[in-house]
C-alpha cells in the first residue's frame, strides 16, 4: 500500500515548479461560448490538484487562462495577436475539426530561468508550435512528449487533417517518455511499433481499454478503471501528466501506468476539467482497487 501514497517533494526551492508543460493554451468554440482547453490546461491542472507545483510555457494565453492562475498554476506567456481556437462540427455522427485561429510559436524566451530545473518537462504541441529540441533546455528533467500537434495540419479553411510525424527519431532522442493514443495514428500497428522502437519508454493509450506500456523490450497491458463516462475530453492529457509525475517518483513504468489510468478515470466522470481529482481521491480509488484484487 505504501507505494500508492508515497509523496516525493520535487522542488528544492519555492520558485522551481515540479512540472512544466509547453504548448498552446487553447479555447474550444461551442454553441454555449468558449471553453478552456489544450494539453497545457489539463496537464497543469492535473499536476496542481495532485499536489505539485505546475507551470505553463505558452504564447497568447487567453483571458480565460485566469482560471488556471486561480488554481495556482504559473504561466509564462509571450504576447500574441491571436489565441488558438478549435471548433468541432458534427455531421451524421462524424466529427470535423477546424482551427479557427492560432497563436504564435512557443519558445522558452522569457521563461523564468529557475523553471529550467523542473523535475518534469512535458512537450505538448497542438498546432506545430514547438521545436522538439526545446526539451534539451531542461537538463535535469524527466522529459516527456505527447506529439499529437506534430501529426496534424490544416488547410485555408482551417479544416484539420492528419499527417505523418515528420521527424519522430530526432524528437524522441531528446526525451525519455512518449505518450500517444492509438487514435493519433488511426490504429496503425506498424506506426505504433515504429514509435515504440524509437522511444526509451512508450505508452499507448487505448481509451476505455486502458493502455500498454513499453520499455526495455518489455511491455505491460493495464486495464482502465470501470467508471460511468460523461466526457472523455482531455482524459489523454490528464493521463500523460499523471504518468510523467508518477514515473518521476517511482521509476516504475507499470506502476505509473496504473496510477495514470486511475487519475484519468476521474477525468471522464465530469465535463471538461471538473473531474480532475485530488491526490486523496486517487489514493482512495487505488486502495479500493487493491483490496478488490484480493477479494476476487
Amino acid at each position: 500500500m505504501s507505494a500508492f501514497v508515497t509523496r516525493v517533494e520535487f522542488h528544492p526551492a519555492a520558485l522551481v515548479p515540479d512540472y512544466v508543460v509547453l504548448g498552446h493554451i487553447t479555447l474550444d468554440r461551442t454553441s454555449d461560448g468558449y471553453i478552456l482547453g489544450g494539453t497545457t490546461s489539463y496537464g497543469a491542472l492535473t499536476a496542481q490538484r495532485l499536489g505539485y507545483r505546475a507551470a505553463i510555457v505558452t504564447t497568447g494565453a487567453p483571458k480565460e487562462a485566469e482560471q488556471l492562475r486561480r488554481e495556482g498554476v504559473e504561466i509564462a506567456s509571450h504576447p500574441s495577436r491571436q489565441v488558438t481556437i478549435f471548433e468541432n462540427e458534427y455531421h451524421h455522427g462524424l466529427r470535423t475539426q477546424f482551427l479557427r485561429s492560432r497563436a504564435g510559436d512557443v519558445t522558452t524566451d522569457g521563461m523564468p530561468e529557475q523553471w529550467r530545473w523542473a523535475r518534469v518537462a512535458h512537450l505538448a504541441p497542438l498546432t506545430q508550435e514547438l521545436d522538439g529540441a526545446v526539451a534539451l533546455e531542461f537538463p535535469e528533467a524527466l522529459r516527456g512528449v505527447t506529439p499529437q500537434g506534430w501529426m496534424r495540419t490544416w488547410d485555408e479553411s482551417g479544416r484539420i487533417r492528419a499527417v505523418s510525424w515528420a521527424d519522430p527519431g530526432t524528437v524522441l532522442s531528446h526525451v525519455q517518455i512518449l505518450v500517444f493514443s492509438e487514435q493519433d495514428v488511426d490504429g496503425d500497428e506498424a506506426t505504433i511499433q515504429e514509435y515504440v522502437r524509437l522511444a526509451r519508454i512508450a505508452v499507448v493509450t487505448r481509451g476505455a481499454k486502458g493502455c500498454t506500456v513499453f520499455w526495455n523490450e518489455q511491455s505491460c497491458d493495464l486495464s482502465a478503471y470501470a467508471v460511468d463516462e460523461v466526457d472523455p475530453t482531455g482524459a489523454g492529457d490528464v493521463f500523460a501528466a499523471a504518468f510523467l509525475l508518477r514515473y518521476a517518483e517511482t521509476k516504475n513504468p507499470c506502476a505509473a501506468g496504473n496510477f495514470a489510468n486511475c487519475v484519468a478515470s476521474f477525468a471522464v466522470e465530469a465535463p471538461g476539467t471538473q473531474g480532475i481529482p485530488t491526490r486523496r481521491q486517487v489514493v482512495e480509488r487505488l486502495a479500493l482497487s487493491y483490496v478488490r484484487c484480493f477479494l476476487v
